[in-house]
């Protein structure tokens, strides 16, 4: 995806420094704690856009995931703060 001024790609454990040092920059890395990393930015991603309501599948596909039921399984947490409003959803729909 992100390529060197040499136009090679970049090796993984660069862009995860990269990352760390970001997360740093940002003061998201506490001390002695585990450092934000490419997972946690994916996780973020798919918390984003399931919040935003893009549909499971294609979330999915953005994720890159090859079973669609994977994201609702692995994210399904994610929108927990959304159940309050799902459920009045679900209320109105059968009144």
């Amino acid at each position: 995806m992100f390529q060197t001024c040499n136009g090679r790609p970049h090796h993984r454990k660069n862009v995860l420094r990269a990352i760390y040092r970001a997360g740093d920059q940002a003061s998201l890395n506490k001390k002695g704690g585990k450092k934000v990393g490419c997972h946690d930015l994916r996780h973020s991603c798919a918390g984003l856009l399931l919040s935003a309501g893009v549909p499971a599948p294609k979330v999915a596909a953005i994720l890159r995931h090859a079973d669609a039921r994977v994201t609702p399984t692995v994210y399904a947490g994610v929108v927990e703060s959304q159940r309050a409003e799902l459920r009045d959803d679900l209320e109105a729909a059968l009144r």
